[in-house]
């Protein structure tokens, strides 16, 4: 390599497995610790603490808080509270609608 040269290394450290994989724009800060904003069957949010394992690009793993299955708030987090009644709309893989044209 010569002066001014970089790169960049990925390193696999450990395997996770069984592990609940979140977007990180679901995850949310405030000073008592990182939390995510859970959709009950009845439409409302509830705000449940997690604990993040590791993060890639958009994607983190969550050591507890969340369990596989359950939908969680990644758009409009600025205006829930806790109880606050949300519409769901699943996310759509634009890549998947892509390739399948």
């Amino acid at each position: 390599m010569f002066p001014n040269q970089f790169v960049n290394v990925k390193l696999l450290v450990d395997i996770k497995r069984d592990t609940v994989l979140v977007p990180v724009t679901a995850i949310q800060r405030n000073p008592r610790g990182d939390f995510v904003y859970v959709v009950k069957p009845d439409n409302t949010v509830e705000v449940r603490k997690v604990t993040i394992g590791a993060t890639q690009g958009d994607v983190a793993a969550l050591d507890s808080g969340v369990t596989a299955g359950e939908l969680l708030v990644t758009d409009g987090l600025d205006k829930l509270a806790a109880g606050s009644k949300v519409s769901v709309q699943v996310a759509t893989n634009a890549t998947a609608q892509k390739s399948s044209q």
